[in-house]
């Protein structure tokens, strides 16, 4: 991944520093849970998704800061010069967060439906699960949405590549096989999605950008003939969680390594 080496070391690092910025804002919001109570929704559902709103745009902060960061440290390592200021993230408005985290929780709902029905169900496990989920991806957010508006600003970047976690999806590995091919936010998906560990990687004008993994996930969507489906089943089929233990062992080995670097 990257032109050199102390960029992809740069971005394994980044990566650790991002999860740990989720599971942080994912703890606080386990604990605001039970400020909604089902039995009391109207003087309730204001109040948590306020907190909520207010522990999103903390976590959104932090990795909008990382990845500002990141991306200075990324742009002089790959050999970019001059002068650039990397673009935060916007933190996002009560009304936003209360709708995600009503259709994490009742997908089909309207919005006042999702709400009176969110109620029945914040306690359930699922439900809760969705909701931290989908806190963690609003979080996760803001850490893309930093580089990605940083990388179409910047005069010296000319595109960006998906690098995709270790237990990636099917289709964050297609995309991921593409390479360096995105020149816009709207060329492709790169906001995560639930659960979602990938990330964008800016790719600069100065030297030949290269990603083996991207070769490796080029080859499993040959092999399924291009249909994410037949890629589903074949990762489903291979998964190994000592493998896949081992594999995020060593992308946190490099990430430490990087930072002591």
């Amino acid at each position: 991944m990257a032109i050199t080496r102390q960029g992809d070391a740069l971005t394994r690092a980044h990566r650790v520093q991002q999860q740990r910025i989720r599971i942080a804002a994912v703890q606080q919001a386990r604990s605001l849970v039970p400020l909604f109570d089902r039995h009391n929704p109207a003087n309730t559902w204001g109040p948590w998704t306020r907190a909520m709103t207010a522990t999103i745009n903390q976590g959104r902060g932090l990795a909008s800061r990382a990845a500002m960061s990141y991306y200075m440290q990324f742009r002089q390592a790959e050999g970019a010069t001059g002068l650039f200021v990397p673009i935060a993230a916007e933190p996002l408005d009560e009304i936003v967060v209360a709708e995600n985290l009503a259709k994490a929780i009742i997908p089909d709902g309207s919005k006042e439906a999702a709400y009176s029905r969110a109620v029945q169900q914040l306690r359930d496990q699922r439900a809760e699960a969705a909701a931290l989920a989908e806190t963690e991806s609003m979080v996760a957010g803001a850490s893309a949405e930093s580089i990605l508006a940083s990388t179409e600003s910047d005069p010296q970047a000319t595109t960006f590549a998906r690098v995709a976690s270790s237990n990636a999806c099917a289709f964050c590995l297609m995309l991921e096989s593409r390479g360096p091919v995105y020149q816009s936010i709207d060329s492709a998906s790169f906001l995560p999605h639930l659960l979602c560990g990938c990330s964008p990687e800016p790719v600069m004008d100065t030297g030949e950008y290269r990603n083996d993994k991207a070769a490796e996930s080029r080859d499993l969507y040959a092999r399924a003939g291009g249909d994410i489906d037949a890629m589903r089943r074949e990762l489903y089929a291979a998964a190994d969680n000592t493998a896949l233990n081992a594999a995020r062992r060593e992308e946190y080995a490099a990430a430490k390594a990087a930072e002591q670097a």
